[in-house]
């Protein structure tokens, strides 16, 4: 088995019932192919890069899932057909990772989105200045 992680985009307007029912859509097909979810992490409501049938903004999830690369097609398929689907990718972590090496990176904080936090900006900063004297 290998481990996938796949980030999905659900347009904006579906609301909590039927979003609930499509994440309970894919973790069943994982589990009834054979796959083990490691983790499920709801990342949102976001703004897009660009709109994406004409919505500025979408809600994003990403799975951690270990399978065999047969039900991965099966998954994506299964996606493509959902209309509540935006944008999907799926990725196949590298062999040498495991499965507690993951668990242990994803359990920690990540911060605040893609940006770094000001006071981040500033310790770079003050590491740069302290760099450059010596």
């Amino acid at each position: 088995m290998n481990l996938y992680e796949t980030m999905f985009i659900v347009d904006p307007e579906i609301v909590d019932e039927a979003l609930e029912k499509i994440l309970d859509k894919f973790k069943g097909i994982i589990s009834k192919g054979g796959g083990e979810i490691i983790k499920v992490e709801d990342r949102g409501l976001r703004n897009l890069a660009y709109r994406i049938n004409k919505k500025p903004r979408g809600h994003y999830f990403l799975f951690y899932f270990m399978s065999e690369g047969a039900l991965v097609r099966e998954l994506e398929r299964n996606m493509r057909i959902d209309e509540g689907i935006m944008r999907f990718i799926v990725v196949k972590s590298d062999k040498d990772v495991d499965e507690l090496n993951v668990s242990k990176d994803i359990e920690e904080p990540t911060g605040t989105g893609m940006q770094k936090d000001k006071d981040d900006k500033d310790e770079d900063a003050e590491t740069e200045i302290k760099e450059a004297e010596e």
